[in-house]
């Protein structure tokens, strides 16, 4: 099909119309095709609940127009480190589009590193980004929004954002 109406009355009984891929349009529309925090009152803050814990706020991330919401607080576990090595983790937002009988997922879950002996042989995991958009080049999108520093066993108060703000909000 050349177009589709998105916005259009489902008479009751019919099928519904409107896909998750036809409302990330509509935000890609909006925010531009690239991923990021969107929500100007609630930023997504992630803080150290301890050294195996920590705790995302509220806030709204758009992974190339497919939207994450958290609308209370989550806590994510974290793998302890080992004493004298470094590592650095990903906390990210993971869309997986599911298809027939499988629903799609988009949840923030923590992506381990690989430790290292020192700070600068540290480096981020690598991450399953495939297109969401074309749909067709995989089926899952990692979007990275905080690396979090490891330091022996200790994850301290090294929590980096590193995921924009998109959609103008934040000058």
């Amino acid at each position: 099909m050349a177009q589709k109406g998105i916005t259009l009355y489902t008479a009751t009984g019919d099928a519904p119309h409107i896909a998750a891929g036809d409302d990330a349009a509509i935000y890609r529309a909006v925010f531009g095709s690239n991923s990021g925090i969107t929500d100007a009152d609630n930023r997504l803050v992630c803080t150290r609940v301890n050294d195996t814990t920590i705790s995302v706020d509220t806030g709204v991330f758009s992974n190339q127009g497919y939207m994450l919401r958290v609308d209370a607080p989550i806590n994510l576990s974290v793998d302890m480190g080992q004493a004298g090595y470094f590592r650095r983790d990903l906390v990210v937002a993971e869309y997986t589009i599911g298809g027939g009988l499988t629903s799609d997922t988009h949840v923030l879950k923590v992506i381990k590193g690989t430790q290292n002996a020192s700070e600068a042989g540290a480096t981020d995991p690598a991450l399953t980004q495939d297109s969401l958009i074309t749909g067709s080049a995989g089926n899952k999108r990692q979007e990275p929004l905080f690396r979090l520093r490891i330091s022996g066993t200790s994850l301290g108060v090294n929590i980096e954002r590193i995921a924009p703000y998109i959609g103008g909000f934040y000058a």
